[in-house]
């Protein structure tokens, strides 16, 4: 079971992309959630780095998708991906995730959730954003 925390609209926000899809985001002004529900993001560079530690980073690694499967993380390749710099629109549909693992979850499974609880945000339903987007190569922050 996990939770969800309504937070207050963040001043801004980080999101990583595909170079690929970077160019039509900004073009929308917008961000759709992958699973149709939410889409995530982090307040800082710092905890966006760590959240790519914690997941994407591991190649071979398993999770859970948002279709409540389990698949594995790929090779991960940072010169196909951009960070951008959002400052979301007024939406009172932010919230921070807080996993909540039984104790018959294996301690490290818990301990690596709940840091990686505490380096994201997430916006449920579609993300507008204003403003200039500013665009960070991958490669400057790994």
């Amino acid at each position: 079971m996990n939770e969800f925390i309504k937070i207050s609209v963040p001043k801004i926000v980080y999101h990583y992309t595909t170079k690929a899809d970077a160019e039509s985001i900004i073009a929308d002004g917008k961000i759709y959630p992958a699973d149709g529900c939410e889409s995530w993001y982090s307040l800082t560079l710092d905890d966006l780095k760590t959240y790519i530690d914690l997941t994407v980073k591991n190649e071979g690694q398993a999770y859970i998708d948002f279709d409540g499967k389990i698949k594995t993380y790929g090779k991960f390749v940072p010169e196909n991906y951009v960070i951008l710099e959002l400052k979301p629109r007024y939406s009172d549909h932010w919230y921070r995730y807080i996993s909540l693992l039984s104790n018959s979850f294996p301690l490290e499974q818990r301990l690596m959730l709940a840091k990686m609880d505490t380096v994201k945000v997430c916006h449920r339903g579609i993300m507008e954003f204003k403003g200039k987007t500013r665009i960070i190569d991958m490669q400057e922050i790994m």
